[in-house]
């Protein structure tokens, strides 16, 4: 079992009617076949719970994790200071993979004055909102957001090499490959607070992948310009505020 679509139950309401149909269809088979399996085979332990959850906790599931032989090797190249981009997302357009929220999240940090790079990996032509988005956000509010466009293992090797960090706003992953690269690359990681994430690697800074503003914050963190905490006033302050 490698989607979780099939298993923890998200709205599809952002997907194409074709994926909708698709997924739902096979949400049904799988929960109409699961009498007639012996076993599941998953990746994570936070995969192995969600279809635990959804099918019943008597299945027999395996955690059995493994990424392509020709994966980024554990020792990472040695990086220099210079880089092409401060952030790499490496992912396709899909709706979980949530690219609108985190373009929105590049929106407000260009309006508290903070500009840094962004290299995406989506397929040209592919995703026409999501490239008007881009090039909306690089018109209007002078945001470095670059599409690299579908990139081979190698490009992408290299496009890690260039960056300094990996965000990862994604919501749904039954894996994550882009973690476990960017990991072995030596790159820190900015990712959602979500159990598949530390299923596989230690962030740096997490964040609410449901909040643009909680991605923006994380942003910030990383680069040293967090913001202080709203000041708390007293009851008299709120009066003088009412009333003056």
């Amino acid at each position: 079992m490698q989607n979780r679509l099939l298993v923890d139950g998200s709205p599809l309401g952002n997907y194409p009617l074709r994926i909708r149909i698709r997924i739902t269809a096979e949400r049904w088979w799988l929960a109409n076949l699961r009498g007639r399996s012996s076993r599941y085979v998953v990746q994570t332990p936070s995969m192995a719970a969600a279809l635990q959850h959804r099918l019943g906790l008597a299945i027999p599931v395996i955690v059995s994790p493994f990424i392509p032989q020709d994966a980024a090797p554990r020792q990472s190249p040695a990086r220099g200071d210079e880089h092409s981009f401060d952030f790499v997302y490496v992912a396709s357009g899909e709706a979980h993979k949530n690219h609108v929220n985190l373009l929105e999240a590049w929106r407000i940090l260009a309006e508290h004055g903070h500009r840094p790079s962004l290299a995406l990996t989506l397929d040209t032509g592919a995703n026409p909102p999501l490239e008007k988005k881009i090039a909306q956000l690089v018109r209007d509010k002078q945001v470095a957001v670059s599409n690299c466009g579908a990139l081979t293992k190698e490009q992408v090797d290299e496009l890690y090499h260039r960056a300094r960090a990996l965000i990862y706003p994604s919501g749904v992953e039954s894996l994550g490959l882009p973690l476990i690269e960017a990991s072995r690359h030596g790159l820190p990681i900015l990712a959602s607070e979500k159990d598949f994430v530390r299923d596989v690697v230690t962030p740096v800074e997490t964040f609410d992948p449901d909040s643009p503003l909680s991605i923006a914050r994380a942003v910030m963190r990383f680069m040293g310009a967090s913001q202080a905490p709203t000041e708390v006033g007293t009851a008299n302050d709120f009066l003088s505020d009412v009333v003056r």
